[in-house]
């Protein structure tokens, strides 16, 4: 994961007070970089906190984000949008929550998501596309990240009135080819499409196409499910 301007992460700097810092301009585009901190206004950044043994960082910023201390490991309640951008060949910028655990300022994210790869062929300019799981499987909304201390990796488990839909914005759309594929990848819970999943294309035109399958599918976290490149028509069946 690149760092992109103006990225910022909220951290908890041994206390359980959530900061906002935000990713040094001239690390933007790398892999590493320094974070500064962000004011929170003309009262600054004073409060109380209950004092902890780590610093726990979370990738993207949210003021709603709370973290709690619960034996060793730590958890924090966040909320995975119900709509991404679209960005060539990659996630959308904040869409690839990230997690760390460091008992000094040296932090080192873990991925919490892991995505899937559509593969699109067609004459279409797409504005938009809306996975669903046809086993009603949540795929944003709230959820409980927990963070171990013991370099176990980190899980996410979603809340039960979490959403079972999720939305790619592709903008002002993006243009198909007939002859090769383009991507459109979608960050995701990891998650058991037990009963396969319905993709919903929408077009400039207004026009809908169902891309679907009824097999069973699997996303790991910090791994990319690539999905069968695919032509766009009125109604597409994968079986």
């Amino acid at each position: 994961i690149r760092w992109s301007e103006g990225d910022q992460v909220i951290a908890f700097m041994k206390t359980s007070l959530g900061l906002r810092y935000q990713i040094k301009d001239e690390y933007v585009g790398k892999t590493s970089g320094y974070f500064s901190q962000v004011s929170s206004g003309s009262s600054g950044d004073l409060g109380a906190g209950i004092e902890w043994d780590h610093n726990i960082v979370y990738y993207p910023y949210s003021n709603v984000i709370e973290a709690e201390k619960l034996g060793n490991n730590y958890t924090l309640n966040v909320v995975l949008p119900s709509e991404q951008a679209y960005a060539p060949e990659s996630f959308g910028n904040g869409s690839m929550a990230m997690v760390a655990v460091s008992e000094d300022n040296n932090i080192t994210f873990r991925n919490v998501l892991g995505g899937m790869k559509l593969q699109l062929k067609g004459t279409q300019t797409v504005t938009s596309i809306t996975l669903q799981g046809n086993n009603s499987e949540k795929l944003s909304g709230a959820a409980n990240v927990t963070a171990y201390t013991d370099e176990t990796k980190p899980a996410i488990t979603m809340a039960s009135d979490a959403s079972t839909s999720i939305t790619l914005n592709c903008g002002s759309g993006v243009q198909l080819n007939e002859s090769t594929a383009t991507e459109f990848i979608i960050a995701l819970p990891p998650v058991l499409f037990s009963e396969g999943f319905t993709v919903t294309v929408t077009d400039t035109e207004g026009q809908t196409y169902t891309v679907e399958t009824d097999k069973a599918n699997t996303v790991l976290r910090s791994s990319l499910l690539v999905m069968p490149a695919v032509v766009l028509r009125e109604e597409v069946v994968e079986e």
